[in-house]
């Protein structure tokens, strides 16, 4: 059973095992597609108040990551992993995000971007 730190989720999974899992998606498909997955947010129960928070399955599947709102844009030459900046502040209330390095060394995140910056 996966025990959850914060926002940080730990498993027995290694990170090895998600990037196979992405390298398998990019093989099955054709050169010039494009896969977007979006990982769950926050939702709220009521004015102050937050429902337990549940990762998106298919998001949880092919990254390991247990944050909210993330994106990971897989195409056959790159994969992308759009996320919000470490803000101290949202921080302060809402607990930890996973850093910039942790998502490179630990999680093979090499290519990342603002989630700002991704236009609807």
């Amino acid at each position: 059973m996966p025990l959850q730190l914060g926002m940080v989720m730990y498993t027995h999974i290694s990170q090895t095992e998600y990037g196979n899992r992405r390298a398998k998606l990019i093989k099955s498909l054709p050169d010039d597609a494009v896969v977007i997955i979006r990982s769950a947010s926050p939702k709220k129960r009521n004015g102050d108040t937050d429902y337990p928070f549940r990762q998106d399955s298919t998001f949880y599947y092919f990254t390991g990551l247990y944050e909210p709102n993330m994106v990971c844009v897989i195409e056959a030459q790159q994969t992308i992993l759009f996320h919000l900046p470490v803000d101290p502040l949202h921080e302060r209330w809402e607990g930890k995000r996973i850093s910039e390095h942790m998502l490179a060394e630990s999680y093979g995140f090499h290519k990342r971007k603002d989630l700002h910056g991704l236009s609807d």
